[in-house]
C-alpha cells in the first residue's frame, strides 16, 4: 500500500524558452497599400520586432546597413538579472534605395549583459527572410481556434481583424515561440485545437499548458526545441518528425507508449503517468534532466545516458536502480517507491543533493560522496546509514526521521556538536563506528565463534530487563558499552541487566566467561 500521508511536494522551474529571445519579427510597407504609386525616391520600409526575456531587459542599440540587396540589421537589449519577464515591441525603419528587385533581409539579435553600450559580441539570435521590393504581402493562412486567433491579433500578428479565423502569413512565418499560458501575453478564452500550429514551421518554444487539447499534431514543426503541453487531456502525442527537440515537459501522460526514441538531441524530460509502464530512454545519451511519477514502471535502464545531472523518481514499482554509469549526477530524489530496498550511490563523487525519501532502502553507504551537503532520507526502512566521508563540516542538513531501525548513523568524528543540521529519531545516535565489535577472545583454547554463538540476549530490544541466555557457561561480568565506547554499567556474577534508566538507542554488551570475552549488540526502547 502506497504511503499516502506521506507528503512530498517539489517545485522544479525550467525556462518557457531561451532566457532571452527575438520571439518575432516580419517586415511591412510603409506606404499604406499596392494601390499608392511607388516613387523611385528613396521609400521604407518598416521592420516589426518583438523582444522576450525571463528577466529585466530593455533597448541597447540597432543599426544596419545595405549592400548589393542584402540588409544586414543587428538589434541589441541590454539585459539584467532581476526576476521579471520583459515584452518589447518595437519598430523601426529602413530607408531602401531606389532598386526594384529581390533582397535578402538578416537579422541578428546581440545581448549585452554590462547594461550600457552594445559591443555587439555576444549573438543570441540570427535569422533572414528574402522579399521583392517593392514589397506588399497579401497572403493569409487559416486560423482555426478563436482563442489561437486572439492570441495572433492581440500581438499584432493577425490581419487587424477578431474573429475572421485569418492572419497574414509574413507576420507569422519568423515566429519562433508561442507562450499561451504566461500572463505577458493577452488573449480570448483557451486553446481548444492547434490544427493550425502547421502553419508556423519556424517555430522552437511552445508552451500550451493549461489549455483543453486533446491532440496535437507537431509533424510539421521540426524546429520545435522546446515543448510544454502539461494539464490537457492529449490522447497520444507523436515526436517522431521533431529531431531537435530538447526540452519537454509533458505533464500527465494518459495513454501508454510515451515514445522519444527518435529526439536523440532530449536534455531535459518530465511527465506523469498511472498506465506508462515503460520508458525507453537508451537513445536520449544527450538526457541531463530527468523527473517523472509513474506507478506503473518497475525497470528504469540509464546505462546511456551518461550526462544526467538530475534526476526525480516517484511512485513507482521499481525495485532497483542502478546508476553506476551516471557519475555526473548531483541532484537525486527518489521519493515513494514503495518496492526499492537497495541503493548503491558509491560512484556518484559529484552528488550534492539527495531527498530518498518514502522508500523502503535498509542501508546506505554516502562515505565515497566527498560533495554531500543535503541528505533526507526520511521514511524508509534504514538500520544502516554511513556518513562518514571526510567532510561532514561541508553537509548543511541530515534527515533521517521515520526510520525506527536506524540505532547509528556513521559520522567523521563525535567529538562536540555535529557540523551539519539534523532531523533524526530519538533511538538514532552518531558514531564514528557504528559496526559490530566481532567477539574477542582472550583464550585460545576454543574458536570465537562458537563461544559467541552459546550466548543469547532477549528480549531484544528491551524497554526494561535484558536476559543473558547461555549453553551452561557461567557469567562473570557484564559491561555495557555506548556507542562512543565508554563503559556506561557493569555488573557482576548475573545473568540480567536492569537497562531500563537508558536512554534509547543501541548498546553494546561485552560478557566475560570462563576466560572468554564476547560482544553482542543489543537495542534499549
Amino acid at each position: 500500500m502506497k504511503k499516502s500521508f506521506l507528503t512530498i511536494v517539489f517545485l522544479f522551474v525550467f525556462g518557457f524558452g531561451n532566457s532571452q529571445e527575438l520571439m518575432n519579427f516580419y517586415l511591412s510597407p510603409n506606404i499604406p497599400s499596392s494601390e499608392t504609386p511607388f516613387s523611385t525616391e528613396e521609400t521604407t520600409l518598416l521592420l516589426h520586432t518583438t523582444f522576450y526575456a525571463f528577466t529585466g531587459a530593455g533597448f541597447n542599440d540597432y543599426y544596419y546597413t545595405i549592400e548589393d540587396n542584402v540588409i544586414n540589421f543587428k538589434l541589441c537589449y541590454g539585459v539584467g538579472s532581476t526576476a521579471v519577464t520583459t515584452l518589447d515591441k518595437m519598430t523601426f525603419e529602413i530607408v531602401m534605395p531606389s532598386f526594384i528587385g529581390d533582397y535578402t533581409f538578416n537579422i541578428e539579435l546581440y545581448t549585452d549583459y554590462n547594461g550600457t553600450t552594445c559591443g555587439y559580441e555576444d549573438i543570441t539570435y540570427s535569422s533572414s527572410v528574402d522579399f521583392s521590393f517593392p514589397y506588399y504581402p497579401t497572403e493569409k493562412v487559416e486560423i482555426t481556434d478563436p482563442a489561437f486567433e486572439s492570441y495572433l491579433e492581440y500581438l499584432d500578428y493577425g490581419d487587424d481583424e477578431f474573429d475572421n479565423g485569418f492572419v497574414y502569413t509574413h507576420k507569422i512565418e519568423n515566429l519562433t515561440s508561442l507562450y499561451f499560458t504566461s500572463s505577458d501575453f493577452e488573449m480570448d478564452g483557451i486553446i481548444e485545437s492547434l490544427f493550425s500550429i502547421k502553419h508556423f514551421e519556424a517555430l522552437k518554444n511552445l508552451n500550451v499548458n493549461n489549455q483543453s487539447l486533446t491532440s496535437l499534431n507537431l509533424e510539421y514543426n521540426i524546429e520545435l526545441e522546446r515543448l510544454f503541453c502539461e494539464l490537457n487531456t492529449l490522447e497520444s502525442l507523436d515526436l517522431s518528425n521533431n529531431y531537435n527537440l530538447k526540452y519537454l515537459y509533458r505533464g500527465v501522460v494518459n495513454f501508454n507508449g510515451l515514445d522519444v526514441s527518435n529526439n536523440t538531441l532530449l536534455e531535459a524530460l518530465s511527465f506523469s503517468s498511472d498506465v506508462m509502464d515503460t520508458i525507453d530512454l537508451s537513445t536520449n545519451s544527450n538526457l541531463k534532466e530527468l523527473y517523472f511519477l509513474a506507478e506503473q514502471i518497475s525497470s528504469l535502464d540509464l546505462s546511456n545516458n551518461l550526462l544526467l545531472e538530475r534526476i526525480m523518481v516517484g511512485n513507482t514499482s521499481i525495485t532497483t536502480l542502478d546508476l553506476s554509469n551516471n557519475n555526473l549526477l548531483y541532484y537525486l530524489v527518489i521519493v515513494q517507491n514503495e518496492f526499492l530496498t537497495e541503493l548503491n550511490l558509491s560512484t556518484l563523487i559529484n552528488i550534492r543533493t539527495m531527498y530518498c525519501s518514502g522508500n523502503m532502502i535498509e542501508g546506505l553507504d554516502l562515505s565515497l560522496n566527498q560533495n554531500l551537503a543535503t541528505v533526507h532520507l526520511n521514511y524508509n526502512n534504514l538500520n544502516y546509514l554511513n556518513i562518514k566521508n571526510g567532510n561532514n563540516e561541508d553537509i548543511y542538513e541530515i534527515k533521517t526521521y521515520l526510520n525506527p531501525n536506524l540505532y547509528c548513523i556513521e559520522v567523521d568524528s563525535v567529538d562536540g556538536p555535529q557540523p551539519f543540521g539534523y532531523s533524526i529519531d530519538p533511538q538514532t545516535e552518531f558514531s564514528e563506528d557504528c559496526s559490530v565489535p566481532e567477539p574477542i577472545p582472550y583464550s585460545d583454547k576454543k574458536n570465537s565463534s562458537q563461544i559467541a554463538s552459546n550466548f543469547h540476549l532477549y528480549p531484544n530490544p528491551t524497554q526494561h530487563t535484558i536476559f543473558i541466555e547461555t549453553q551452561g557457561q557461567f557469567v562473570e561480568t557484564i559491561k555495557i558499552i555506548n556507542l562512543q565506547g565508554s563503559v556506561i554499567k557493569q555488573v557482576e556474577k548475573t545473568s540480567q541487566v536492569d537497562v531500563s534508566n537508558l536512554a534509547s538507542g543501541m548498546y553494546f554488551m561485552e560478557i566475560y566467561s570462563e576466560g572468554n570475552r564476547i560482544t553482542k549488540k543489543f537495542i534499549k526502547l
